[in-house]
């Protein structure tokens, strides 16, 4: 009779069992609830960042952004919105069988700013003459942002200009009215206008007297000079190639023995490079070699000079043969001659 009460016990035990599924946690999934981090400074037209910071069981997310767009699945999404304005966006999380709402109003800018437009200002080459490379330098500053482009007008009926940096070669003499206007990475513009004073056509004529060809090339910018021996096919031994002035010195020595492609620099008094200043005159000197009978009598020399500062080539025509094929050629002497900008 005492083993009923054992089996009531026993039957009790179980049921409770089965009561809580059997598992023997007592504890199961828990319910998704929606929650998010909206970005507090979001602007149009640039990605705004959404963070998800649910709790609970959450299998799938689903985004609306409250601008008509699609909605979005990802977790953590990242969303553009075309125009300012404040946009309710709603996150619905769902797992467990169950779903979870959280809506957030979002405001978005405009993103623009005020901008301070660009300040114009450029330099203007000094002695600048006619047919010469005349540099202008553009001096233009931003304090928010960087300078875009430039629109140079040189006042002398040609084509603008839109490097920043651009040379210029002005067709005739008198002052003309130089503008640039610039405009920033915002769209700010501005201008400004210089008068540029050109004077005639640097002076680049040979000269003979004698058995002497002196050449002169006028300079337009402070600089320096580098006279460059590029080839020689002398009729006649012994010439020479010298500096008149601004300093006199000696160039070349019996120059058609020269090595093509030799550099010669202008010197000072202190044998360092001699700086030239706008409208001073180089004048290189060329010196014919004697004749020795039976070589024939020579005729004059002479020179002459092509290109624009700051880049001349300088031919000298020796005299050697007058009576052949194909005399003058102005090919026994060919000089390079370079001027460079210096501050």
């Amino acid at each position: 009779m005492r083993s009923l009460p054992l089996k009531a016990a026993t039957f009790l035990i179980l049921a409770g069992a089965w009561a809580c599924g059997g598992d023997g946690s007592g504890v199961g999934p828990e319910d998704p609830t929606a929650n998010f981090t909206a970005p507090t400074n979001c602007t149009a037209g640039t990605a705004c960042n959404f963070t998800d910071a649910s709790t609970g069981t959450v299998a799938t997310w689903s985004w609306n952004f409250g601008d008509n767009s699609t909605l979005d699945t990802n977790q953590n999404p990242s969303h553009i919105f075309a125009a300012a304005n404040t946009y309710n966006v709603t996150l619905t999380v769902t797992g467990n069988g169950k779903t979870s709402q959280k809506t957030v109003p979002v405001t978005v800018g405009s993103g623009t700013t005020t901008n301070v437009p660009p300040t114009a200002a450029f330099t203007a080459p000094l002695g600048c003459t006619v047919l010469s490379n005349c540099q202008f330098t553009d001096g233009s500053t931003d304090t928010d942002g960087a300078i875009s482009a430039w629109d140079w007008n040189f006042g002398d009926g040609t084509l603008d200009a839109t490097d920043p940096n651009p040379v210029h070669q002005f067709g005739a003499e008198g002052p003309f009215t130089v503008t640039l206007i610039v405009t920033d990475d915002l769209g700010g513009k501005d201008t400004t206008t210089q008068t540029v004073t050109v004077g005639a056509a640097a002076a680049q004529d040979c000269t003979t007297s004698g058995a002497l060809v002196t050449c002169s090339l006028t300079m337009t910018q402070k600089s320096t000079v580098v006279i460059t021996l590029n080839s020689t096919s002398c009729q006649i031994g012994g010439n020479r190639i010298a500096v008149a002035a601004p300093r006199r010195q000696n160039a070349f020595f019996n120059v058609c023995s020269g090595v093509a492609g030799t550099p010669y620099t202008v010197k000072d008094a202190n044998g360092a490079a001699l700086i030239f200043n706008p409208n001073d005159v180089l004048q290189i000197e060329f010196t014919r070699g004697q004749v020795t009978p039976p070589d024939p009598t020579p005729g004059p020399p002479s020179g002459a000079v092509t290109g624009t500062s700051p880049t001349w080539t300088v031919t000298i025509e020796d005299g050697g043969n007058p009576q052949g094929a194909g005399e003058p050629d102005f090919n026994d002497v060919v000089l390079g001659v370079q001027a460079t900008v210096v501050p």
